[in-house]
């Protein structure tokens, strides 16, 4: 998956957006709508999915290759941080673009930013820069590989059960459904008409 799938997930959870016009509801729904693709009945494919939805391949790729020239711990820790900044940004263009290409209003707010997903790219990414060879963190006595591993299927996990709690309508722009209608002319008051004087 990618951060396309988390930007297509923000989507879903928007009303003004046929055909569904409602949230997500239920894992197979979820997985559906971040892969664009129909999902079979096999619970484990349905898992799979839903797991891997959160995973910010498109960060992760340029972040591998930064700190497989970097030597120096500062340097690795200049580019971990630089990539926490980028993978909610990038969430969030992505997210922006697909909604502009869609003739809609950008969200700029930040109340119709897609709070959730940036959150859960951002926690993914951390967790995956911490399991790869590599890693900044590797250094540390503690560290070890089966540390690693755990971390990542910990938090795919929780990220994947998380995902349905957070389900909720995702806030849009409001725009006139006639913003060029005419205003109907005024009327003006009858006046009733004036006796000459001396008529009855």
């Amino acid at each position: 998956m990618s951060i396309n799938a988390m930007a297509d997930a923000a989507i879903s959870r928007r009303t003004d957006y046929p055909p569904m016009e409602r949230t997500p509801k239920g894992a197979r729904e979820r997985a559906r709508y971040t892969t664009g693709e129909p999902t079979s009945d096999n619970n484990l494919t349905t898992a799979i999915k839903t797991l891997s939805t959160y995973v910010p391949t498109e960060t992760l790729t340029l972040y591998v290759a930064l700190i497989a020239v970097l030597k120096s711990s500062t340097g690795l820790w200049i580019a971990f941080a630089i990539f926490l900044l980028f993978t909610p940004t990038a969430i969030w263009i992505t997210y922006a673009t697909k909604v502009r290409s869609d003739s809609k209003e950008l969200p700029l707010k930040p109340g119709y930013w897609p709070k959730w997903e940036m959150i859960a790219g951002t926690i993914a990414y951390c967790a995956w820069a911490f399991s790869l060879p590599g890693s900044v963190f590797s250094g540390y006595s503690w560290y070890s590989a089966p540390i690693a591993g755990f971390t990542i299927l910990v938090t795919s996990t929780l990220l994947g059960m998380l995902a349905g709690v957070f389900q909720s309508p995702l806030s849009f722009p409001d725009v006139k459904k006639h913003p060029g209608a005419a205003v109907p002319p005024a009327i003006p008051p009858t006046v009733p008409p004036t006796l000459p004087p001396g008529g009855d």
